[in-house]
């Protein structure tokens, strides 16, 4: 994976009050987006971070919105700030390491040129880009006395595109890490952050629902068999109101005789609230069996007090951004559970969760869920397995990296796997 950065860099002015100018144009550019300031980090629905280093001659700005696949809102944010202040700003942007983008603006003096280092691709910016105008950037050379040395630095041709922002730095007297500066590298003691919310009462702009009933999706899982003795988990998230419990069913022939049992099941969620990505088990629960009217068997465990986080607003233009993405991640829940007994039932595992105050949002899964047969499932498997061990790949696209010995024991006990009804 490579670098994802966006920021906009404003070269100081020798003015007393120049870090209130730049304040005041935060303010105003995102007062017309629809924010208003707030104090509190917790209910900031994004953030502004200034970096005022003393050994930079510029200031660097990032939004959690900024680190974006496509560089167009941290744009419209930097052309926005650029009528309000009358000095120099340098936009720099790359996704995965593919380009390097750069943006020098100056509205006083009509600059507004863009320099790409590396590919990237028309549909980022919707539009072809130009080659970059050498004559747009020589007032700002001039400014800092580099020459030729800036231009020359722009035309080179480097191995990585972010290989250009060391000598670029050096010669605009930046630090190369705070071109490529993210918002979670940014040190305290140099950033001062404003925090913003919405301040539309509408519900459709909002990034997230509390009122009306829960919908309950599945997140993230794995699509391994669920050995026996290994802990097994599963993620949902929350698109719809808030609501309190969880039912969660786990069905198979094992249960009438219990031939597979489990450890107390266990529900967890992360402290949203103060925005801590920490994993909270939050509640336990022995499951009970029972037997459904249609003669299946399950076992039953209840979560009456579970509180089911906000849900996601997907139709909310606030979806977007680097830090929304970050609180999306917070808002989701999981299930974990380690089955023990009868090895041949590791596929007949199936499970349901739910909402207790809806039944209907039932969110079902088994590990061949995408496939019509376990029989196919298990073929599946075992040619990923033997393609692993004959490039010995470390990899495992099924999301968990099992043991090599794991392996050769599941191959060995395929007779257990074709056991079909």
């Amino acid at each position: 994976m490579g670098s994802t950065f966006g920021n906009i860099n404003i070269l100081k002015l020798d003015n007393e009050n120049f870090l209130e100018t730049v304040e005041r144009a935060i303010m105003e550019t995102m007062e017309k987006k629809g924010y208003v300031k707030v104090k509190d980090q917790t209910i900031a629905e994004t953030t502004i971070s200034i970096m005022n280093r003393k050994e930079s001659k510029w200031i660097t700005i990032y939004g959690d919105e900024f680190d974006d696949e496509y560089p167009k809102q941290l744009l419209k944010y930097a052309k926005a700030m650029s009528n309000k202040i009358k000095s120099y700003l340098l936009v720099c942007n790359s996704y995965d390491s593919d380009y390097v983008l750069l943006n020098l603006l100056h509205k006083d003096k009509k600059i507004n040129d863009m320099v790409v280092i590396g590919h990237m691709p028309s549909e980022v910016m919707m539009k072809p880009v130009l080659p970059h105008n050498a004559e747009q950037w020589k007032p700002l050379a001039e400014v800092l006395k580099t020459g030729d040395k800036l231009e020359n630095i722009l035309e080179n041709n480097y191995e990585l595109p972010e290989d250009i922002l060391p000598p670029l730095g050096d010669e605009i007297q930046a630090r190369s890490e705070d071109l490529n500066a993210r918002y979670d590298d940014f040190e305290p003691e140099s950033t001062h952050n404003i925090y913003f919310s919405s301040n539309s009462d509408l519900e459709e702009d909002k990034p997230f629902i509390r009122e009306g009933k829960p919908e309950i999706r599945s997140h993230y899982g794995t699509f391994d068999p669920m050995f026996m003795d290994e802990s097994y988990f599963h993620e949902y998230q929350n698109y719809g109101g808030m609501s309190k419990g969880v039912g969660v069913y786990i069905f198979g022939p094992f249960v009438k005789d219990e031939e597979v049992t489990f450890d107390p099941i266990e529900l967890y969620c992360f402290d949203y609230k103060h925005k801590k990505d920490e994993q909270k088990i939050v509640f336990q629960t022995i499951s009970k069996k029972m037997q459904f009217n249609d003669g299946r068997w399950a076992y039953e465990a209840l979560f009456p007090d579970f509180e089911i986080p906000e849900g996601i607003n997907e139709n909310s233009k606030k979806q977007h951004g680097k830090k929304i993405w970050e609180a999306d991640q917070l808002r989701r829940f999981g299930l974990q559970f380690t089955p023990h007994g009868n090895k041949k039932y590791e596929l007949d595992i199936e499970f349901v969760v739910l909402p207790l105050v809806d039944y209907s949002n039932q969110v079902y899964f088994r590990c061949w869920i995408n496939k019509k047969t376990k029989k196919e499932y298990v073929d599946d498997w075992n040619k990923r397995v033997k393609k692993f061990q004959e490039n010995n790949d470390s990899s495992d696209p099924t999301g968990i990296i099992l043991s090599q010995m794991r392996y050769n024991n599941y191959l060995d006990e395929k007779l257990y796997l074709y056991d079909e009804k």
